[in-house]
């Protein structure tokens, strides 16, 4: 099994959560709710313990979601953007399809 340690932290993290699976027939989507914080979400316990990281706690700023059909090209993507004036997600769409 292979093993990583993470020595220091980028300004941003992107978190990628494979949705879609593909077979000879059909492409599927998973239709898992995934939950998680979206303030001060907390990455020190992930941390090599003798790295020197003086703030290991990041807050959601974007969220983008697919909506429709994965096969065949339909669908649509709806993006969820931070506001940092009034720290309310503001939402913008995508094409009408990809």
């Amino acid at each position: 099994m292979k093993r990583f340690e993470i020595t220091r932290l980028p300004p941003y993290l992107i978190f990628y959560i494979k949705r879609f699976t593909k077979n000879l027939f059909f492409i599927e989507k998973n239709p898992t709710i995934v939950n998680f914080p979206v303030t001060n979400i907390d990455l020190e316990e992930l941390i090599a313990v003798d790295a020197d990281v003086p703030n290991t706690c990041y807050d959601l700023v974007a969220n983008i979601v697919h909506d429709g059909d994965p096969n065949e090209g339909k669908g649509s993507y709806r993006v969820h953007i931070l506001h940092q004036g009034s720290k309310q997600m503001v939402r913008t769409s995508g094409p009408s399809r990809v």
